[in-house]
């Protein structure tokens, strides 16, 4: 994760300037919006275009099928905002407790994590294969089945190095693309 999270630094955001540095509540509202118009748990260009008020959506329709992952985006979209880690963390747990059982399971952790870092090397241009060992690694010692609440997830990714590192740059990354 370091050598990738390394290799954004000075990179110039590819996305819309309106898109970064949300606050908690813009960001809400947004995936209030996604809620309300999903039919199915993938965006097209159109509704894109009708929620974010931008022609961004290449950016994550790498596989040019004309969809996208509201949470990809979403995921993204947090990392760049102006809240504290925590409350960052904390909008995506809500997103993905799809049975609002206020819990998630650690292979969900697992892809809010590789999500998140999917959508900052697509929102910046820095197209490399990003591998799943170093997002396995922080999981280790849990079942993948493993059931976390928001305080257990939010343990394990405020105390680890290469969260904490990745989530600098992404600060670094949102005060040098305003």
């Amino acid at each position: 994760m370091g050598n990738i999270v390394s290799g954004l630094v000075g990179r110039e955001a590819l996305i819309s300037k309106s898109l970064i540095g949300l606050n908690l509540n813009q960001l809400r509202h947004f995936y209030s919006v996604i809620q309300n118009l999903l039919k199915s748990l993938t965006l097209t260009a159109e509704e894109f275009i009708e929620i974010f008020k931008c022609e961004c959506f290449s950016i994550w329709d790498i596989d040019n099928n004309g969809l996208i992952s509201p949470l990809e985006v979403m995921a993204g979209l947090a990392m760049l905002s102006n809240t504290s880690a925590r409350d960052k963390f904390k909008l995506l747990f809500f997103m993905f407790d799809f049975n609002k059982e206020h819990e998630i399971t650690i292979c969900d952790l697992q892809v809010i994590l590789h999500l998140s870092v999917l959508s900052i090397c697509k929102i910046f241009g820095y197209f490399k294969d990003i591998g799943t060992h170093d997002i396995t690694e922080i999981t280790r010692g849990y079942d993948s089945n493993s059931k976390i609440d928001l305080p257990e997830m939010l343990e394990i990714c405020l105390k680890n190095s290469n969260i904490l590192y990745f989530l600098t740059i992404c600060d670094i990354l949102r005060t040098s693309n305003r």
